[in-house]
């Protein structure tokens, strides 16, 4: 028999409530105001909601609030499935499924309430491994996921610092090609006074 474990914790934006969530597959919101006044006994949740009742028993993985109001719950479970339900009514609203080969359950959900800073585009490169982000301002960002140092601003509303260009070991510049009317940027690294990695500085595109 499985234990039930509570495995995630979340604050509603107001901070009046909280949403907690278990390998269980329950969810469940409580009134943090009523957890203060009465300390004698046990506190009942005001409402729950059972992903079981929709789908298997499953691992809830993440849970969030969406939205300033926070009227909507965003749940990540190990079925490889985003489910958003109603807070107020704890009513399921919508589901969506990811291909469990390809890109596998959701382990970590966030929630913004503005259009700032917010991930909009995102490729890797399979010569480099590194991971680009395009976001809501207009950021362009190289990210390397082994080495925080090496985790380039490269273009956007903000200045580049020196840490974009440079590294300890490495020195790197980002190029522009155009293949097919499509524009990629690709980084090309090299070491310091040494001949050009091969590996490391060809355009994900020529490799093709």
């Amino acid at each position: 028999m499985r234990l039930k474990k509570l495995l995630r914790l979340c604050l509603s934006p107001s901070g009046s409530h909280f949403a907690s969530a278990g390998n269980d597959g329950l969810m469940k919101i409580w009134s943090v105001s009523r957890i203060y006044k009465d300390q004698s006994a046990a506190t009942r949740a005001d409402a729950t909601f059972s992903y079981s009742e929709l789908f298997a028993e499953r691992k809830i993985n993440s849970i969030q609030f969406v939205g300033s109001l926070g009227k909507r719950l965003a749940i990540a479970s190990d079925d490889c499935r985003v489910t958003v339900v109603d807070a107020e009514r704890m009513a399921f609203i919508t589901t969506i499924g990811f291909e469990k080969d390809e890109d596998g359950p959701p382990v970590e959900l966030y929630a913004s309430d503005n259009d700032k800073n917010v991930t909009t585009a995102l490729a890797t490169c399979p010569l480099t491994g590194r991971i680009f982000t395009g976001d809501s301002v207009g950021a362009l960002r190289s990210w390397n996921l082994l080495n925080p140092k090496e985790c380039y601003y490269l273009s956007g509303p903000e200045k580049r610092t020196p840490e974009a260009i440079s590294s300890s070991s490495l020195r790197s510049t980002i190029k522009r090609s155009t293949f097919e009317m499509v524009e990629v940027f690709y980084e090309e690294a090299f070491e310091k006074k040494q001949r050009s990695s091969p590996a490391l500085s060809n355009s994900p595109l020529e490799a093709q």
